[in-house]
């Protein structure tokens, strides 16, 4: 394949990866959450059906910290059954969740109606098996943290609410990045209230009214870091790319350690092509947190191969796959393989691109991968290999 070719290619797997990102690092769009919709994994060997379960329940909990310190944001609630992950919803300020669960079958769908979301391919749709309350968990996921898993499978749902008691998290030692800001425990009743007020219409779609409070608040407490962040959002929402990059910038200057606003900005840089600012970016993000995005490494590997850095672009390509332990972006195999068949190492190149087909078998580049690892096939086994 070309360096041309490849960077097209790059660039197609970087503009899905953008709404993908978008979704993960915006938590407002409730419900539906569609950010478990970048999410795939293999599919595990527990596959049983039980249609004497109840279809449908509200699990309830409590998300806590286990050296008791406050949660500031809002947590992701993440289920998997029979392998497959699914964001199901978010808690509350102080913690607390309620979520709609069900056991029947569904399928993928988009984010957005401008970019795909399944697989980070255009048009996808993911296809699951029944979903089953004995092969399902549920687990926290914040960055910068370690969830302890519930099983449901000790439970017994039933139809209405079942309490599924408290999700325990554990920090992470290695990561200094966060995803709350310390500047929000000094805020005034003032900022606060219209902060909130911003995230309820936000929430609500207006979006109008969510600037204007998220500027109020900003205004009332100008090292607010978390209101700078919605701001940033709701304006690139409103197609405000200059407003939005300021706006996330200002959320850095208050405080550099929170990890969201890097995100966003990585989107918009991903977006415009603005590779050097990407690699920057992620590097900050990354430097962070290493740990919790492998999305990030992602956009890491790309921006650097644009920049004609194939070592680095092969570096972050392999972290990413070696922290994604549950194939949330599978395309970083596909990528990697890619790389190592331009260095001329076919038989690397064909382990990546077969577990890429793996991970996502129907993935509508399927077929476009598999007639490439043919040709890788067919280039390794003419290729002597060396003997001592």
């Amino acid at each position: 394949m070309t360096v041309t070719c490849w960077r097209v290619c790059c660039f197609g797997l970087i503009v899905t990866v953008n709404t993908a990102l978008r979704a993960q690092s915006s938590d407002s769009r409730l419900p539906p959450v569609s950010t478990g919709d970048i999410f795939t994994s293999s599919q595990s060997s527990k596959s049983r059906s039980d249609n004497t379960l109840p279809s449908m329940t509200n699990l309830s909990g409590k998300v806590v910290v286990d050296d008791g310190t406050p949660i500031l944001n809002r947590v992701l609630i993440q289920s998997n059954c029979h392998g497959v992950v699914r964001a199901e919803g978010y808690t509350d300020s102080k913690g607390a969740f309620s979520i709609q669960f069900s056991n029947k079958e569904f399928g993928g769908a988009s984010l957005a109606s401008e970019t795909p979301t399944t697989h980070l391919d255009p048009n996808a749709v993911r296809q699951n098996s029944a979903r089953d309350w004995r092969d399902c968990e549920l687990k926290a996921v914040l960055p910068g943290f370690v969830s302890q898993p519930v099983d449901l499978g000790v439970r017994t749902p039933a139809i209405g609410n079942t309490n599924i008691g408290t999700i325990v998290l554990h920090r992470a030692a290695t990561v200094e990045g966060s995803t709350s800001s310390a500047t929000s425990l000094g805020v005034p009743d003032k900022a606060r209230k219209e902060y909130e007020k911003g995230l309820a219409d936000r929430k609500n779609g207006k979006l109008d009214s969510a600037q204007e409070r998220f500027q109020k608040a900003v205004e009332a407490y100008p090292e607010y870091a978390e209101a700078w962040l919605e701001l940033g959002r709701v304006q690139a929402q409103g197609n405000d790319a200059a407003g939005a990059r300021q706006s996330f910038h200002r959320s850095i200057a208050a405080d550099s350690k929170v990890v969201s606003p890097y995100r966003e900005l990585a989107q918009l840089a991903g977006r415009d092509k603005r590779w050097q600012e990407l690699a920057d970016t992620t590097d900050q993000m990354l430097t962070l947190d290493a740990l919790s995005f492998p999305e990030a490494w992602f956009y890491n590997c790309v921006a650097k191969f644009h920049l004609d850095n194939v070592d680095g672009a092969e570096n972050s390509a392999r972290q990413g796959i070696r922290i994604d332990t549950e194939h949330r972006v599978p395309k970083l195999e596909y990528v990697l393989g890619t790389i190592l068949s331009q260095k001329g190492d076919y038989q690397g190149a064909a382990e990546h691109l077969h577990k890429y087909l793996s991970l996502s078998p129907n993935a509508p580049d399927a077929t476009e991968v598999r007639k490439k690892l043919e040709e890788v096939e067919r280039l390794s086994a003419a290729t002597p290999t060396s003997k001592e």
